[in-house]
């Protein structure tokens, strides 16, 4: 039967398998070994690509870090420079002559111990003053520095400028400072050469520095590269580098040396690579180029590529051998196996099974094709029938991760309809696809009408364009996230604040969702934020600006009648008999008086530029262009429309007047504390001259009232100074939380002769204007430190705070004094804290932080006194070391019957719990103020509630140490 298939089939020319499968074999590996050889060749020479683009960006970073320390290191020396003797006195006088005497000595140590190569100075107007140079000595200003030291003036912070004509120098301008003002501005050059140099010291590679563009009227020492229309300003081993250089400008272009080209001459290989300068813009037309020898690497990848083809070769050859040797015997068993194939196409898969397993049963004789067929046909029966069990149980996984899918699913439906923020998908082309209930709250539309809109639509007009440019990008750009803030217009007329985040989604099917959208309603928060911004800047009672306020915009008025030649006239009004009216009935008529009161002078007052409340009754009015006629007209304005403003007080109606004080400016002063003083003195002239009068300050005002009052109180400060008449009482200061006495704040009083005590506030003023604060300083200094000292040995466990004038700050022998009382005392340093009020240390910061810096490097605590009413920004709380903020006792005195007051106190707590700094309250007269404080997380209360200040000999029953035996103590420390 066998015999009749073979002679029924035709003729064909036969060539056998064994020669076909060697013939293919021997291609296809021959093939691999070229394709092997090549692609290992080829990863090697990225692979050191790779490694020169890293060390390339290494070699940037280096650069950038060499660069930054060399301004970092100018900028030092340029806050160190107006140090040296004579510069700050000779700068404000624009004394070119003092700066040449002062800087030609110092100039050689300048310039070889520092490495400064240029010093410039030039006065407060940007004038020229004098400048030194490494190669001409004193030279004329450079034309180029002019932007330069602009900038520096302009922003009071130190400018930067790199130039390359024909060296690269670096050029730093910054201001100098001298009593918080900027009295000039030096700047300082270092040539780049020595921070060449040291990269390629310390790198192994050669660095150079090209100055793009057309020939200099300098030509560089190194030459020109015409090719790169560029001028070699530095380069480390230039015999070197400068052939490769050229030969890489002749041989590429300027941008193709910026991804790094290979450069071979002769056994030498090298890698060019140029790119802008670290730090700078990418137009400046210095560029750094780095030039690597590559060539150890070159020659070690072509050797590892012969190598490998080699091998390949040779393993070629000894396949091709076992390959024939394995073909040659099986291959004629081939037609016996083909006869029992078909018998898988009848799907008789055991009969197959049951004609091939005597051959699978002999298991000495190796393995050829045909058995392999054979055992390949055996297994693809045994795979078929293990592939029914498979289905079976992979549609049981699928029905289970359905059911999962399912819940996955309810629990985001479930999320979207009770988030308290808005959740919608947006297709690609930004309409909304599905939005959860919260939506509505926002947009008062239900959730069912919102879909198919455009989630621009949702947008306030004016906003719609930015919100639909923003969307763009995470659609069509592809970013990842967004987030930005919106007005989204209610159906109802009013307006949210929403943050949005857009959030792109994995694609899927056609028209699903493209970005999810989450808007967070901001509506509250911002309304409380423009409330306390609000309130920063205006009285929570009458609604007019505050003290504050109308102290800003006097000084704005007056710079800018400074600058345009005009006048103008400030006038401090202050009620009547207002004390009688306030304290008729609780304080609510004196209210309602202060707000009628306000709101008419606002109204009716057609002349003033501004109408402020700058505390208790007393109010502020700015007009521009009058003279003394016109603001005599205005005072009597103002007495007119205070006198048509109706008081009633236990039914009878009272006519109200004021005495009104007017300066005049610039004629009365220039400065807002000069007016300030001078309207003031002039309003208490009015006062004297009886109710409803005005006085116009005028010279002798102030010369009969400062003499009288400047005298007294001198000769009180110098004699009780001379006979130790200062005394210290001292108020406790309680912890809230648990009702114990913490520590006590040391108060300053004077004692008369008859025993009349002073408070501070009475001999401070005339202590400050005669110069005689630095001793009462000392003083107290003294006086508690020792007295701090002797309580504590004798068991009593407490601790003081002291009070700093703002003139300490300005007192160099202060700190000096404080040290030797606190080594010749011997007291716990760690029971002191040392006090200053926010606007004596914010208005001069560095001072004020070097100062508690020293003072907490003893050991010491510190405090910021009067907290809230300096300043409106808080961000200098971070730089500020200080332990406790003492809030200011105009937001505690009427606390419990003012929910303004209450806010801010809540706010100035939260910002000092967010610095870590402990809270304390001045002023608590009440147990409701007490109990609110305690609500709100005070930490401390200090009050006549809690207790008055009192004597040493009432607080701890000992007498204060006399100051001559605080002399012999020091002397004897000091011995």
């Amino acid at each position: 039967m066998d015999n009749d298939t073979d002679t029924s089939r035709p003729t064909m020319r036969f060539f056998s398998l064994k020669w076909r499968a060697l013939l293919l074999t021997s291609s296809v590996l021959l093939l691999m070994t070229m394709g092997s050889a090549w692609v290992s060749y080829q990863n090697l020479i990225e692979q050191l690509r790779e490694q020169r683009s890293e060390a390339g960006a290494a070699r940037l970073r280096e650069v950038h870090a060499l660069m930054g320390q060399s301004f970092e290191r100018l900028r030092q020396l340029a806050a160190m420079v107006p140090s040296i003797p004579g510069v700050q006195s000779a700068l404000p006088a624009r004394d070119a002559r003092r700066l040449g005497q002062v800087l030609d000595s110092q100039w050689p140590a300048l310039q070889l111990d520092l490495g400064i190569d240029l010093i410039a100075f030039y006065g407060p107007d940007g004038g020229f003053l004098q400048a030194w140079d490494v190669e001409t000595g004193r030279l004329p200003p450079h034309a180029r520095f002019g932007e330069l030291i602009v900038r520096a003036r302009e922003t009071e912070a130190p400018a930067y400028l790199l130039d390359c004509d024909p060296e690269c120098v670096q050029y730093l301008a910054a201001p100098v400072l001298a009593g918080g003002r900027s009295v000039g501005v030096v700047v300082l050059g270092a040539n780049l050469a020595d921070l060449v140099r040291n990269f390629a010291a310390v790198s192994g590679t050669d660095i150079g520095l090209l100055r793009m563009g057309p020939p200099r009227a300098r030509t560089a020492e190194l030459g020109r590269l015409s090719d790169w229309n560029a001028d070699v300003s530095a380069l480390t081993r230039p015999l070197e580098s400068l052939p490769v250089l050229r030969r890489a400008a002749a041989l590429h272009t300027l941008d193709e040396a910026a991804d790094g080209v290979l450069v071979e001459s002769g056994q030498q290989a090298c890698e060019v690579r140029v790119s802008a300068l670290p730090g700078v813009e990418v137009t400046h037309p210095v560029r750094l180029v780095v030039v690597s020898d590559i060539g150890d690497a070159l020659a070690a990848i072509r050797d590892a590529a012969r190598e490998s083809a080699t091998a390949s070769a040779i393993g070629w050859g000894l396949a091709e051998l076992l390959l024939l040797g394995s073909l040659w015997a099986p291959m004629s068993r081939l037609r016996v196996t083909a006869r029992t194939l078909p018998l898988l196409a009848t799907g008789a898969f055991g009969a197959v099974r049951r004609a091939i397993r005597p051959r699978a049963e002999r298991p000495l004789r190796p393995a050829d094709e045909i058995d392999i067929l054979d055992s390949t046909t055996v297994a693809l029966a045994d795979r078929l029938e293990e592939l029914e069990g498979q289905v079976a149980e992979r549609t049981q996984t699928l029905s289970r991760r359905m059911d999962e899918l399912a819940a996955e699913r309810d629990f985001v439906a479930s999320l979207l309809d009770t988030a308290q923020v808005a959740i919608l998908t947006l297709d690609q082309d930004g309409q909304i696809l599905r939005a959860n209930p919260f939506t509505q709250s926002l947009t008062g539309q239900r959730p069912q009408d919102l879909l198919g809109r455009r989630f621009t639509d949702l947008l306030l007009p004016e906003a719609a364009g930015d919100g639909a440019q923003r969307l763009a990008e995470v659609i069509a750009v592809g970013q990842r996230h967004l987030r930005h803030e919106s007005l989204v217009l209610n159906r109802d007329g009013s307006l949210r604040n929403v943050t949005w985040y857009h959030s792109r989604l994995r694609p899927g099917a056609a028209g699903g969702p493209v970005v999810l959208s989450v808007g967070l309603d901001n509506t509250e928060r911002r309304g409380a934020e423009s409330r306390l911004a609000w309130m920063a800047d205006h009285d929570t009672l009458t609604g007019l600006p505050n003290r504050r306020r109308f102290q800003e915009e006097l000084e704005l008025m007056l710079n800018a009648a400074q600058r345009q030649g005009r006048v103008g006239a400030l006038l401090l009004l202050d009620l009547d008999q207002f004390k009688y009216v306030n304290e008729a009935d609780s304080h609510l008529s004196g209210d309602r008086l202060l707000k009628t009161i306000g709101s008419a002078l606002a109204k009716e007052l057609m002349l003033a530029e501004l109408v402020a409340r700058l505390g208790g009754d007393e109010f502020g009015v700015l007009v521009r262009d009058v003279d003394a006629e016109g603001a005599a007209r205005v005072a009597a304005e103002i007495n007119a429309i205070v006198s048509g403003v109706n008081c009633e007080v236990d039914g009878r109606t009272h006519r109200i007047t004021a005495s009104i004080g007017v300066a005049l400016f610039p004629e009365h002063g220039q400065t807002v504390e000069e007016l300030l003083a001078n309207a003031d003195l002039a309003m208490y002239q009015a006062k004297e001259a009886g109710r409803g009068h005005w006085h116009v300050f005028s010279e002798a005002d102030r010369s009969r009232e400062q003499l009288q009052n400047r005298v007294y109180w001198k000769d009180r400060v110098a004699q009780a100074l001379a006979e130790d008449r200062f005394v210290l009482y001292f108020q406790p200061i309680m912890h809230i939380a648990d009702g114990t006495i913490a520590h006590y704040e040391v108060l300053l009083r004077l004692l008369e002769d008859d025993g009349t005590v002073f408070a501070a506030g009475q001999f401070i003023d005339a202590a400050e204007r005669t110069g005689m604060i630095h001793a009462v300083d000392r003083v107290v200094l003294s006086k508690a430190i020792h007295f701090l000292a002797d309580i504590n040995r004798r068991g009593i466990d407490v601790s003081f705070s002291l009070n700093l004038s703002g003139h300490s700050l300005n007192d160099a022998d202060l700190l000096a004094h404080l040290q030797r009382e606190l080594e010749a005392s011997g007291v716990d340093t760690s029971r002191l804290i040392f006090e200053i009020t926010e606007t004596a240390a914010v208005g001069d910061f560095a001072q004020a932080t070097s100062m508690i810096l020293f003072i907490k490097s003893l050991g010491c605590r510190f405090a910021l006194d009067d907290f809230g009413i300096g300043f409106s920004s808080f961000s200098y709380l971070k730089h500020f070391p200080v332990d406790y903020l003492k809030i200011d006792g105009s937001f505690i005195r009427q606390l419990a019957g003012s929910p303004d007051d209450q806010i801010i106190v809540k706010a100035l707590n939260q910002i000092a719990a967010g610095f870590g700094k402990h809270t304390v309250a001045e002023y608590v007269e009440s147990a409701d103020t007490l109990a609110l404080l305690r609500e709100f997380g005070i930490d401390y209360a200090q009050g006549y509630y809690v207790s008055e200040p009192r004597s040493a000999e009432e607080l701890f029953g000992l007498p204060l140490v006399p100051r001559s035996a605080l002399a012999v103590g020091e002397n004897q420390a000091s011995a």
